[in-house]
């Protein structure tokens, strides 16, 4: 899904499946930036889903790309 990160339009997936029997979900999130391609990949297996939400919103939410310095 396209997604608004930072002050970026970005691409956005996640995935959902069993790892060792745990649910384990990744998100990943892709930019293009001055020429340059930013990611920022989460992963985990948190054991209720809010929980896992919360991980992977508050790991994504930490990262911010600012302007580069001129």
């Amino acid at each position: 899904e396209d997604v608004k990160y930072d002050l970026w339009t970005a691409r956005r997936y996640e995935v959902q499946g069993k790892v060792d029997g745990r649910t384990t979900v990744e998100r990943a999130t892709w930019w293009l930036a001055y020429g340059n391609l930013y990611g920022v990949v989460a992963r985990t297996s948190e054991r209720d889903y809010g929980s896992r939400r919360r991980c992977l919103d508050a790991i994504t939410a930490g990262f911010a790309l600012g302007m580069p310095a001129p």
